[in-house]
């Protein structure tokens, strides 16, 4: 992936910081739920038209985020059960993460529970683990594999797997011990 440089003028930049901030905002509001979905669209209808540069994203990834958060979005439709203990709002978050990524597993459970703490505790130790584990570990082994090429996946998941393991083991223990 080659990386332009560009300038951008004073006046370029604040006419476009203020419209991206406002736009945010309405999808921010729209992904809440405060708004409809097709006005949250419009932040994206209005990058696509009105910045060019918009056209140079990585076009995989942006799917992939999208196909994390539909599939979310189904399962809550589909499903209806209440997680009851801290120890299993944990468990399936931490797992969760391992299949869909933390933050959708986070919005997934959410619904289906009352224990925001092992809610939190397991998607933070679900971050860890594979790859998939979070969106922000797809985005760095996108970018090491763009400049590097291959290595990173095995010692990543020996680091990132042994903190999942020391995440889960520690919550287990102070579960077991109140």
């Amino acid at each position: 992936m080659i990386q332009k440089e560009y300038t951008i003028s004073p006046t370029t930049l604040n006419w476009k910081a203020h419209a991206y901030v406002y736009l945010f905002l309405i999808f921010v509001l729209a992904v809440l739920r405060l708004l409809p979905l097709g006005v949250g669209l419009s932040a994206i209808i209005f990058s696509l038209l009105f910045d060019r540069r918009s056209f140079s994203i990585d076009w995989l990834l942006l799917a992939t985020f999208f196909a994390f958060f539909g599939l979310t979005d189904n399962i809550m439709n589909m499903v209806n059960f209440h997680l009851g203990n801290p120890l299993q709002v944990f468990l399936y978050s931490a797992l969760g993460s391992q299949l869909i990524s933390n933050v959708p597993s986070a919005l997934l459970f959410a619904d289906f529970t009352t224990h925001w703490r092992a809610l939190l505790w397991g998607v933070s130790v679900g971050g860890f683990g594979s790859v998939i584990g979070s969106l922000a570990s797809l985005i760095s082994y996108r970018l090491y594999k763009a400049k590097y090429g291959s290595g990173f996946l095995s010692r990543f998941h020996l680091y990132s797997f042994t903190t999942y393991g020391i995440g889960l083991i520690t919550f287990c223990l102070i579960y077991a011990t109140r």
